[in-house]
């Protein structure tokens, strides 16, 4: 399931303005069977799933559990909620990592992440 979701983001990309090519890499803990890693590569408009490794040193890394980032893919939960409950960690770019659910249709563009 997860990596369908994956392969369908995509389609869901709405893109925006970005300041060149930004990779976020999503790490996604599956308990027992390990970390499910994607990078997906983002201009303004368009967005490549690629294998971690394979596109340079990411802008921002998203590392969380596996039901949180279903609900988040969802839209069941909210990124910043997932964040101050320590079950979303960034490092990187947080400019970037606030604005990823918006840029696949999950929130408005000047609302909260």
């Amino acid at each position: 399931m997860l990596r369908t979701v994956f392969t369908r983001m995509p389609e869901r990309y709405t893109g925006g303005p970005m300041d060149g090519r930004q990779t976020a890499r999503w790490e996604v803990e599956r308990q027992p069977a390990g970390t499910l890693a994607y990078d997906l590569v983002l201009t303004e408009d368009s967005c490549e799933v690629r294998g971690t490794g394979t596109s340079g040193e990411p802008t921002v890394t998203l590392a969380l559990d596996a039901v949180s980032f279903v609900e988040m893919a969802s839209a069941a939960a909210q990124g910043m909620d997932l964040l101050l409950q320590g079950r979303l960690r960034i490092e990187g770019d947080v400019n970037l990592a606030i604005r990823m659910e918006s840029l696949f249709g999950l929130a408005d563009p000047g609302g909260p992440a």
